[in-house]
């Protein structure tokens, strides 16, 4: 798998999402790094450093498998990701919704189960031997000013494989089954 690491580009962003020591041991794990030239200058880490740990320095990161940020992508950036491509970064998708609907046009995958108490998410898809967090996940002043009860939250890494979240996917679609609406009964 290809996990490109481009350079941020969110004004005061000094950090890099892959320090080369994380890169050095994913690449003997197996994984093919790509680095933007200079995506870890601001953060004390030169291209040689990347390089000495196995990564590629160079463009290309936008056509990896994978891309890992910090911050969320920039709509010039979301522009740049195709369908079906792995993204991780802080995404915002309480305070961005239109950040959120630029990435689902591009293929990335998000989701919200509305009508359905977070909790329950969580405990329908436990059932499942499917891990996420459910709750206000140390932000409840936000959840307060959103009007948001609690919020379930599934994180990636790179170690999840397709197969997670394929097994995230249907344990989500057996939440919606789970709590749709269902018609009231035929009156006779």
């Amino acid at each position: 798998m290809k996990v490109g690491v481009p350079k941020e580009t969110a004004p005061g962003e000094r950090r890099v999402a892959l320090v080369p020591e994380v890169v050095e041991r994913l690449v003997q794990s197996g994984f093919e790094i790509l680095v933007e030239p200079g995506a870890g200058d601001a953060a004390t880490y030169p291209d040689s450093a990347f390089a000495e740990a196995g990564a590629q320095v160079g463009e290309g990161v936008w056509g990896a498998d994978a891309v890992v940020k910090v911050q969320k992508p920039s709509e010039s950036e979301a522009g740049r990701l195709h369908d079906g491509q792995v993204l991780i970064a802080f995404l915002q998708p309480l305070t961005d919704r239109e950040g959120i609907e630029r990435l689902a046009s591009r293929g990335v995958v998000a989701f919200a189960m509305e009508g359905v108490h977070p909790h329950d998410v969580a405990q329908v898809l436990d059932q499942e031997g499917i891990a996420v967090r459910a709750g206000h996940h140390c932000t409840q002043p936000l959840h307060r000013r959103l009007g948001v009860a609690a919020t379930t939250r599934a994180s990636f890494y790179l170690y999840n494989t397709e197969g997670d979240i394929d097994a995230l996917v249907r344990g989500l679609h057996g939440v919606r089954t789970l709590f749709a609406p269902r018609p009231a009964p035929a009156q006779r």
